[in-house]
């Protein structure tokens, strides 16, 4: 069920860039004639990379398959940081960018973004220390939660396991 869902956001997402993709420098029909789609992303375990079987990654397999619905082939120039991809995407090197960027006020000023297609929520992880139980571990859980709380004192928001 999940696979399916994130299957169908895939193509919505797919979709809506697909109308994103008009309002840039080219427009389909253009770059349909060229054959390629040229896709800036940068070598990441969750963008690009070379995996055992050759290309992997969710960009990777995001972008590909837009390159395959336009009918077009898809061309990946890897770039070292987000900051050489937004530069080169404003300069009109390519077409698309598929390298987990993240949507932010100052790239809306400058940037299309199309739907995101995965949320992530930022935290802190700190590292602690069971304190030892004084009653032979019948609250250890109770210990342990009040260990913790001590631990994030400074830390506004955390939230305790």
């Amino acid at each position: 069920m999940a696979v399916v869902r994130l299957k169908l956001l895939l193509w919505g997402a797919l979709a809506c860039s697909l109308a994103l993709l008009a309002g840039c420098g080219e427009d389909i029909d253009d770059i349909r004639e060229q054959g390629e789609l040229i896709i800036l992303t940068r070598n990441a375990p969750t963008t690009y990379y070379e995996g055992r079987e050759g290309l992997e990654g969710p960009e990777y397999e995001l972008a590909a398959a837009f390159a395959a619905h336009m009918g077009v082939e898809p061309k990946f120039v890897v770039l070292d940081t987000v900051a050489e991809i937004l530069e080169a995407i404003s300069e009109g090197r390519g077409h698309v960018a598929a390298a987990g960027l993240t949507i932010t006020e100052e790239r809306e000023k400058s940037f299309e973004f199309g739907p995101p297609y995965k949320e992530i929520r930022q935290g802190t992880r700190l590292p602690y220390r069971r304190p030892p139980s004084q009653d032979g571990g019948r609250s250890r859980g109770r210990a342990h939660r009040g260990h913790c709380q001590e631990q994030l004192s400074g830390n506004p928001g955390a939230v305790v396991p």
